[in-house]
């Protein structure tokens, strides 16, 4: 049940983030920090969504992921960022800060689920409760 409230969650952020300018026909560039994350707003965002996945080798080790600068440009182009929060991908939380943006969106799978240490949704590298 909580996945479908993320879905929900997914799909009014992806809403919020197109209802600017009707006649723009550019995509919402998104971030997945894993490649499970990518995946699901590809799905959910079809054809709105141009999205990147920051770790798409199931072999990588996410505590010992060393962050690129074409890794840093995306973060910071991204209007939508998912990851897993749990300590799992704290280098996102790093890339985040440093470079802030008041129209991101990041979602933690973290805060949907109720997990301990956080239940909030950030906004551009800052917490606000949802």
């Amino acid at each position: 049940m909580r996945w479908l409230c993320g879905v929900a969650l997914l799909g009014a952020s992806l809403a919020q983030a197109t209802s600017g300018d009707a006649s723009s026909k550019s995509l919402i560039q998104a971030v997945g920090a894993e490649n499970e994350y990518a995946n699901v707003v590809a799905q959910v965002g079809g054809r709105y969504v141009s999205v990147t996945s920051i770790m798409s080798n199931p072999n990588t080790d996410p505590h010992t992921f060393e962050v690129s600068t074409s890794v840093a440009r995306e973060v910071a182009s991204a209007q939508l960022i998912v990851q897993n929060g749990v300590g799992y991908d704290t280098f996102m939380q790093q890339l985040e800060s440093a470079s802030p943006s008041s129209s991101r969106k990041v979602i933690s799978a973290q805060a949907l689920l109720d997990c301990p240490r956080a239940r909030r949704i950030r906004t551009s590298g800052t917490n606000q409760p949802r």
